[in-house]
C-alpha cells in the first residue's frame, strides 16, 4: 500500500512489498455496501491480497512461504494460510525440523489454536519425525492440564509413533496432582485399553483372554475407588468405574465378575447428597437385571431390582432437578394391568 505508517505496528514480519511488484494482488470480494464493514489495516489487506493472488496462480516458492508467515501473524487461526504454508514448505523441500521448532514456540502463545496443532500433526505425518513430541505436549499441559487440543495430539502421537511406554505413569501423576482432571482420567482409560488390553487396532495389539480382562478392569476400578475417599462427588471417577465395569470387550463376563464387589464398595459413599454414586449404583443394578443376575448377588437390602432402581432414580429426581426428566425416563414402569 502507499504509506507504511498505516501498517499494523504490532506485527513483526520480514514482509517486503517490493518483493511483490511483479504480482497483481487479488482483493477480497465484498459487496459494494457491506452491512458491517471490517476495519482491516492496510497491512492486513495487502498481505491477504497477495496470498489470494499466489493461491490463484499456484506459485510455490520461498517468497510465498515467507508471505504465509506474514498472513498468519495477522491471524494465527487462518486455516487457509496454514494449509498453503504446509503445501509450499513440502513443495520447495523446506526445513521441516525448523518449522516444527517454530510451531512449538507458537504453541506457547496460542496453546488452544486448533490450526497450529493440526499443522504440526500433518508435518509429523509427512516427515515421520517425533523425537520431542511428548516434551512439546508436556510444556502445554504443564500450564493447562485440561487443554483438549494437547491431549488429542498426545493420544495421536502415542498411537502413531508407538510412544506408549511410560505414559501410564505420566497420567497417574497428573491425576495425583488433580484428581478431578477428567482429561487425565480419560487418557489413563485409553492407555489401559491400548497397552494392557490390546483394544486399539492402530496400536500394538495382542490377544487377551477374558480372565486377564477381568483382572485389569478390577485393578483399575480399585484404583478409582481410592480417589472417591477424597472426593465422593467426583463425576470423573464414577465414569471411569462404569467404563471399566461395562467395557466393549467381554462386557457381560466382566460385569458379572465385578459388579457385586463394586456395588458393595460404593455403598459407603451413597449418602443423600451423592448424585453420581446413586447414578452409578442405579446403572449397575439396571445392568444386573438386564443380564439376569440374582438379586441376592448384589447389596439390595432385601429389595427387588426394580424397587431399588426406582428408589435411586426417584432420589435423583429430587437431588438433581436440572436432569429430572432424564432420571424419570430411566424409571422402570409398572406393568400394564
Amino acid at each position: 500500500m502507499e504509506d507504511d505508517s498505516d501498517y499494523d505496528e504490532d506485527v513483526d514480519t520480514d514482509f517486503d512489498p517490493s518483493e511483490w511488484e511483479d504480482v497483481e494482488p487479488v482483493p477480497q470480494h465484498d459487496s459494494e455496501n457491506p452491512v458491517v464493514a471490517i476495519a482491516y489495516t492496510d497491512y492486513f489487506v495487502e498481505v491477504h491480497s497477495y496470498l489470494r493472488a499466489v493461491i490463484k496462480s499456484g506459485e510455490m516458492s520461498s517468497r510465498v512461504y515467507r508471505l504465509t508467515k506474514a498472513v498468519i501473524e495477522c491471524n494465527p487461526a487462518n486455516y487457509t494460510a496454514w494449509k498453503h504454508r504446509r503445501d509450499v514448505l513440502i513443495a520447495i523441500k523446506g526445513d521441516i525440523i525448523a518449522e516444527l521448532a517454530a510451531i512449538a514456540e507458537m504453541l506457547v502463545m496460542y496453546p488452544k489454536n486448533f490450526q497450529i496443532w493440526h499443522h504440526r500433526r500433518e508435518l509429523l505425518t509427512h516427515h515421520k519425525h517425533h523425537a520431542d513430541e511428548l516434551l512439546v505436549v508436556n510444556k502445554t499441559l504443564s500450564k493447562d492440564a485440561k487443554n483438549y487440543h494437547a491431549w488429542a495430539h498426545r493420544r495421536w502421537a502415542v498411537v502413531t509413533f508407538d510412544l506408549i511406554d511410560g505414559e501410564e505413569e505420566y497420567a497417574k501423576q497428573l491425576i495425583d496432582d488433580d484428581f478431578r482432571n477428567n482429561s487425565a482420567w480419560n487418557y489413563l482409560f485409553f492407555l489401559i485399553e491400548t497397552r494392557d488390553l490390546g483394544l486399539n487396532p492402530q496400536a500394538r495389539t495382542r490377544d487377551v483372554d477374558v480372565e486377564e480382562h477381568i483382572s485389569v478392569r478390577k485393578r483399575e476400578i480399585e484404583r478409582a475407588l481410592q480417589y472417591l475417599k477424597f472426593s465422593p462427588s467426583n463425576e470423573s471417577v464414577h465414569n471411569i468405574i462404569i467404563g471399566h465395569l461395562l467395557p466393549k470387550a467381554h462386557r457381560e463376563a466382566v460385569f458379572k465378575a465385578l459388579a457385586p464387589t463394586v456395588a458393595a464398595s460404593l455403598l459407603p459413599f451413597d449418602d443423600k447428597a451423592q448424585v453420581w454414586t446413586k447414578a452409578t449404583l442405579a446403572e449397575i443394578y439396571t445392568t444386573a437385571l438386564k443380564y439376569g443376575m440374582d438379586a441376592s448377588d448384589l447389596p439390595l437390602d432385601g429389595a427387588s431390582f426394580k424397587d431399588k432402581i426406582n428408589s435411586l432414580y426417584a432420589s435423583l429426581c429430587d437431588l438433581d432437578g436440572i436432569r429430572k426428566k432424564y432420571w424419570m425416563s430411566l424409571l422402570i414402569p409398572e406393568p400394564a394391568p
